[in-house]
């Protein structure tokens, strides 16, 4: 279904569909011979239930208007094809009848891309009445709070997930984290030998589950850090640096520590014009950056960390 049409009509309350072309990006889908391929189609995957969560609005008023469209064909159907019974029973053979014919006049009209926008449109006007509701609304803003939890903590776990195979999968690369004196403790002699005996004096293939396991990545700043001294990536380490990221990033710490509730530091340490004391709103398309926005950063660890494997 083409979206396009009907999404520039879309309140700002919710989420409606996904992204235009968010799956579209060729390294988003990954490369059967990178034993990064699991953890990449993992990171989708969540980034993809963050989508659904934010359209679970949608989902339910469209489900309604269809509800209410096949109703209206069935009753149609049934002045056509139930009888009247005399004896006050059921027509159970002219019921089915309707029913087949609805369902069947149904799937016809849901072929017909003009159709499936009227209907998108009438489903996104139910929407906006119920976003005059102050009950929907503010549950509304809180959805796309917890979308923007959800698809920062996808993209975390991602990170953890990445380092740990590369390291895993290339064990000598720790030698570049043990050149850090930050790091010197995590590959110190006595934690090594610790995981020679829990795994069977043989640690070629788990120096990613041993550094993750000692140095949690749960900050951009852990992640910048970490990423560039083990990958050296430049790419990674510019697009993270970016002001977009740093603001996601603080505007989840701010929800999960605060409930979204502005302060002076939150005010102080980014670019946030909200007022003290307020609680941070979005809007759909903000969200939409949000998600796209990690995915591009996404797809740019993917690359790098291929790259520090040896691939192209």
């Amino acid at each position: 279904m083409n979206k396009s049409a009907v999404r520039r009509n879309a309140h700002a309350g919710f989420l409606f569909g996904e992204p235009e072309d968010f799956y579209a990006v060729p390294e988003f889908a990954g490369s059967a011979e990178s034993p990064l391929n699991e953890s990449l189609l993992a990171f989708k995957s969540n980034l993809h239930s963050a989508i659904q969560i934010a359209n679970i609005p949608y989902e339910l008023a469209h489900g309604a208007v269809l509800r209410q469209r096949f109703h209206s064909l069935l009753t149609a159907e049934r002045i056509l094809n139930v009888k009247h019974m005399e004896n006050g029973e059921r027509d159970e053979e002219g019921e089915a009848r309707a029913r087949e014919i609805a369902r069947k006049r149904m799937s016809e009209e849901l072929r017909r891309e003009e159709i499936i926008a009227l209907h998108a449109e009438e489903t996104l006007n139910r929407l906006d009445e119920h976003l005059s509701i102050g009950g929907f609304a503010l549950s509304a803003e809180e959805l796309l709070r917890q979308v923007l939890i959800v698809a920062w903590g996808a993209f975390e776990s991602f990170v953890s997930d990445i380092l740990r195979k590369t390291l895993n999968s290339r064990g000598e690369l720790i030698f570049r984290m043990n050149e850090n004196s930050r790091f010197r403790e995590i590959t110190s002699g006595s934690t090594i030998i610790n995981h020679i005996k829990t795994n069977g004096f043989d640690i070629s293939n788990c120096m990613g589950d041993i550094f993750i396991d000692k140095y949690r990545i749960d900050s951009i700043e852990k992640m910048r850090e970490v990423c560039s001294i083990l990958l050296g990536s430049k790419e990674f380490d510019q697009i993270l640096n970016g002001s977009k990221y740093w603001m996601i990033y603080q505007q989840r710490n701010l929800i999960v520590h605060r409930r979204g509730i502005v302060d002076k530091w939150f005010q102080e340490n980014t670019s946030s014009i909200e007022p003290l004391g307020s609680q941070i709103k979005f809007d759909s398309s903000y969200i939409e950056e949000v998600l796209i926005s990690l995915r591009d950063a996404g797809v740019a660890l993917y690359r790098a960390a291929n790259r520090a494997l040896g691939g192209s």
